[in-house]
Order: structure tokens, then C-alpha cells, then sequence
């Protein structure tokens, strides 16, 4: 079964249609099922998610709340340093004695029996003396009142070291981790639940473990502390000790899918050699100054998500030399070492062999395109490369291209692994200019179609990683309109589309192979803010949209 990305869903209305326009829908209950048992994980990894954002710390430059709700905060010591990027005054670190930053008594920045709470954050714990005592990330609450409840986050310097969240009231419910490195960047993820094994503590996208919790509403009353817990007894070392980044709090409990696709978004950006999103412009956006030497005759298109001029368009003619490409300045990699790259594409003719990406010099360098037989490739020209089975014009796909350093490169599909391709040798990409949309030498095999977001990444990038990537949605998609369509071809699974962009994902047999006929008889509801108008119903009478 085939799987599609959404942002936000407010119904799904699936119904066959006969000629009559009846609807029928007691033949469609197993696709259905199928459709929310096997699709529901994906709907959560659509984006790094906004929904139920009551609290968003950056720190960049300061420790406002950039989630909009105005829990901003009050730095008492703490020190802005660099986050784990490299980029300075981009974290806070915390001396272990004194530090803390005040967020405000917000009563929703805090869990209680009828509201979860989760909180996503990076840190970098540094060594104290050992003790009994939790080093706190962050809390609210006091500490030893016992007409009081509390809960915080941290870290525990017993041997092992582990993290930990507790939630005191009648009952101290711990939660904790293995052992970890200090000076060594984690990201963490609690969530505060009450229910059988509700709570749960994840570790770089991990769960590590779940434990069964109720809540007190009186810990709603303190203020949310970063770096500490108050306490009646000063003298007790609460104080966190190293440093704390993009700390997020949820009034809901995050999926495991999103957990996995924040930490593996984040991870990806501090290896970022270069980052083309082509918003209106070549313009590297990573800020290393991959830019672009030389653009001819670029135009700019809608992206993926229907928004116009967010996408290169080059318009090349066939069999002819190429005329519109775009050249950049080098990029540093070669097969010495790991190294990635991502990008998005919608090609607009289906033969010849139009060049997406070429990086070298024309028989020893790296190329990514299509051939004739409309197969994606990703090669060492050397030596060669994987490839795909064959591809569909008209139709955005995402591929990813990674290359582990001692020989193995892989090719990835819309977030999948298609490929592998091993004991590559010798010198291949040099530092030269790279190529989009040609080959430069001799200036042939031009691309037509448009091409999106296009990354490279000084590391081999995980499959984790790169389902991360594919499933990404940017804020400015605040839409997605979407179907399925089970049908009575029994070599036909189902296909989702759109009323206004076409087909998103198209009718598959049980092969893997896409079908090219609509059939009548696609329902759809479209969601809140869809520029056909809100909270609409369409189907497919064989030839048309129509609007019921």
C-alpha cells in the first residue's frame, strides 16, 4: 500500500460512484481500514509540527517564546553560546550554580489529568560532582512542598548518568534512560500523558521507555524554569550544568513519527553543504556561498505544493544542445569521503537523457538525471551507479543520492531505498563547477521541467534521515487536497489526487507500477483554507472534477 503526505486533515469521505452518481461505499470498508492502519503513522510526519505549539524556544540571540503566545523568558546568568550547528549566540549555556531562564506561569505550560504536555529539546549535559540530585533542563513546580505537585525534566549524575522526568504529587513517577556521553548533543522528547504507558521518553528519535502517570493540576501554578527547579531548600543542586537548544512545548502528545522527524530534520542541517530552494532566485541558502556563476535563461515555477515562482523551470529543447541551465561555484566533495545530496524534480518530456545534476568533468565525475528509458540514475561515471525502474512525466518525485566513503553509493525514491550500488574506487568529483539541468562537456542532455529544493550534505544521510526529509512540509503549504480511489481493476491498488493540482500519487499495481487512467468514482472532501473554497466534497464522474 502506497502512502501520501498531508498537513491537516478535518474529514476523509471516501465513496465509489456508479453512472447514476449514487454513492457506494460498503465495497471501499477494507481499503478504508487498510488506508487508516497502514497511512495514519504517515499523516503525523508531514511537517516539523505546529499543531498544539504553545511554547517555541530558538534562542537566537535571546530566549523569547517564538511560538507567538508571549511565554517569553527571563534569562537570570545564562550565557548565549553556539548551538550544535556551529552558529554562535544560538544556544544558552547554563553554569550549574546560578543559571535559569524564568518563562512566566503560563497554567498550559504544564500537564495536568485532562491536558498531555510534551517537550522536545536538544541539550549538551556537562559533568557535576556525582550525586543523588537531578541537574533540571526544565520544570514547573516547586520542589520538597508537599501541598504542591511538580514536574521536570533532567539529568541524573548517578553512576550511570542517565536523563529522567519525574511528576510528584501523592506518587513520584520516574522515567528514565541508559547512560550517555556528557558534552555530547541529545535531543529529548518528553511526553507528559495520563493513561497506561501514556508517558513516554524519547532519546535522538528513540523511545527508550513509557511508564503509567496521573497528574496533579497544582503544578499549573509555578513558573516554567529552564536550567532549574525552585525549591524551599536552596541549598539542595538543582542547577543544570551545559547547554540547551530549541526547546519546544505541546499542549498534546508528539507521535513517534514526529519525534523521529524532528530529530532527523535537525541532525541533517548541521551537515548542509549547500541548500538551493530556489524561492525566486539560484541563491545558496546555507550561507557557505555555493552561488551561482552563471544562469541562462531560468524561469521560475510552482513548487510541489502549488505555490507559484518557488521553483527552478528550465525549459530545454530535445536532442539539441542544452540552453537553459544553471552553474554554481563548487561544492568541495569528492569520493574521498560521505557526502548527499536531496532534490525534488518534475520532468516534462519522457526520452532522450535530461541532466539534472552533474558535478566533475565529463567521464570521471557525478551525474544524476534520467535516461532514455526514463529510469532515474545516480552515477559514478567511472564506474556507474544504481538506478530506478522507470518514471512517469509530469509528476514531482523526490530522490535522494548518498555515498558512504569507502565505496557504497545508494539511491533513494520518494523516501525509500530503490537501489544500492557498491566498491566504487578512484578520485570522481573534483572541485569544479557543478551543473543544473546539463551536461557541460559537451553542453548537451538539457533537463526540461522544474527542480526544487536541491541539498547536498557532507555526510552519508540515514534512511531515517532521508524519510525525514521527504516527508518535510514547509509552513507555506497550509494545504493539502487529497483522495483515494479503490477500483474494481484488480491490478489497480488506489491513487490519491487533487482537484486542483492533479494526481499527488498515481494508481499503482501490485508491482509498483503506475497506471494512467482515472476511473470515475473518487470522493473527495476538501480541507479548511483549499483555494477551490472550504469544506467541499468533489468527485471524478470519468472526464471532470465536479463540485457536489
Amino acid at each position: 500500500m502506497k502512502s501520501f503526505k498531508i498537513q491537516s486533515v478535518i474529514l476523509l469521505f471516501i465513496a465509489q460512484a456508479d453512472a447514476t452518481n449514487d454513492l457506494k461505499i460498503s465495497t471501499l470498508k477494507k481499503t478504508i481500514l487498510t488506508f487508516f492502519l497502514c497511512g495514519y503513522v504517515f499523516l503525523g510526519m508531514a511537517q516539523l509540527p505546529t499543531n498544539g505549539l504553545i511554547a517555541s524556544y530558538s534562542f537566537n540571540g535571546n530566549a523569547n517564546d517564538e511560538s507567538g503566545n508571549g511565554n517569553n523568558g527571563t534569562v537570570y546568568g545564562a550565557t548565549l553560546v553556539a548551538n550544535r550547528f556551529g552558529q554562535a549566540d544560538k544556544a544558552y549555556y547554563f553554569d550549574g550554580v546560578s543559571n535559569y531562564i524564568n518563562c512566566g506561569n503560563n497554567s498550559a505550560l504544564a500537564p495536568t489529568s485532562g491536558q498531555p504536555m510534551s517537550v522536545s529539546v536538544w541539550v549538551k549535559p556537562s559533568f557535576i560532582t556525582v550525586d543523588p540530585y537531578t541537574r533540571v533542563i526544565c520544570s514547573k513546580g516547586v520542589a520538597y512542598q508537599p501541598s504542591n505537585a511538580n514536574f521536570y525534566g533532567g539529568i541524573n549524575y548517578t553512576q550511570p548518568t542517565k536523563f529522567v522526568f519525574k511528576q510528584n504529587n501523592a506518587i513520584n513517577h520516574t522515567i528514565t534512560s541508559g547512560e550517555y556521553n556528557l558534552d555530547q548533543w541529545y535531543h529529548l522528547v518528553m511526553v507528559f500523558q495520563e493513561g497506561a504507558n501514556n508517558s513516554k521518553l524519547y532519546i535522538n528519535g528513540q523511545l527508550v521507555q513509557e511508564a503509567t502517570v496521573s497528574y496533579n493540576a497544582n503544578v499549573s501554578a509555578a513558573p516554567f524554569i529552564i536550567g532549574n527547579i525552585p525549591q524551599l531548600d536552596a541549598s539542595d543542586p538543582f542547577f543544570f550544568k551545559g547547554v540547551i537548544d530549541d526547546l519546544a512545548v505541546y499542549n498534546r502528545p508528539l507521535l513517534p513519527a514526529e519525534v523521529s522527524t524532528i530529530y532527523n530534520n535537525s541532525v541533517s542541517g548541521s551537515s548542509i553543504i549547500a541548500n538551493f530552494p530556489f524561492n525566486g532566485d539560484t541563491n545558496d541558502a546555507s550561507g557557505n556561498g555555493v552561488n551561482p556563476t552563471n544562469a541562462v535563461n531560468v524561469a521560475y515555477g510552482t513548487d510541489r505544493f502549488g505555490v507559484a515562482g518557488k521553483s527552478l523551470y528550465l525549459n530545454n529543447p530535445t536532442n539539441a544542445a542544452a540552453t537553459s541551465y544553471v552553474e554554481f561555484s563548487p561544492v568541495n566533495f569528492s569520493f574521498a569521503s560521505a557526502f548527499s545530496f536531496s532534490v525534488w524534480f518534475y520532468n516534462e518530456w519522457g526520452f532522450y537523457n535530461p541532466r539534472i545534476l552533474e558535478i566533475g568533468v565529463d567521464g570521471c565525475g557525478l551525474n544524476f538525471g534520467l535516461n532514455s528509458n526514463q529510469r532515474m540514475y545516480f552515477y559514478h561515471k567511472c564506474q556507474g551507479g544504481p538506478d530506478t525502474t522507470n518514471m512517469l512525466t509530469n509528476q514531482w518525485y523526490h530522490a535522494v543520492g548518498t555515498y558512504d566513503g569507502t565505496g557504497t553509493l545508494k539511491l533513494y525514491l520518494n523516501g525509500k531505498l530503490v537501489q544500492t550500488f557498491s566498491n566504487v574506487t578512484g578520485n570522481a568529483v573534483y572541485n569544479t563547477n557543478f551543473n543544473v539541468g546539463r551536461k557541460p562537456t559537451p553542453v548537451y542532455d538539457g533537463f526540461k521541467g522544474k527542480i526544487d529544493d536541491l541539498t547536498f550534505y557532507s555526510k552519508e544521510l540515514t534512511a531515517s534521515e532521508v524519510a525525514g526529509i521527504y516527508g518535510y512540509v514547509p509552513s507555506t503549504a497550509n494545504y493539502v487536497e487529497f483522495g483515494i480511489n479503490n477500483t474494481h481493476d484488480p491490478n489497480a491498488i488506489f491513487e490519491a489526487t487533487s482537484p486542483n493540482k492533479g494526481v499527488l500519487l498515481p494508481r499503482l499495481d501490485f508491482n509498483d507500477r503506475p497506471t494512467t487512467n482515472l476511473i470515475s468514482g473518487l470522493l473527495i472532501y476538501v480541507i479548511a483554507n483549499g483555494p477551490q473554497g472550504n469544506n467541499c466534497f468533489y468527485y471524478w464522474n470519468g472526464t471532470s472534477w465536479v463540485k457536489l
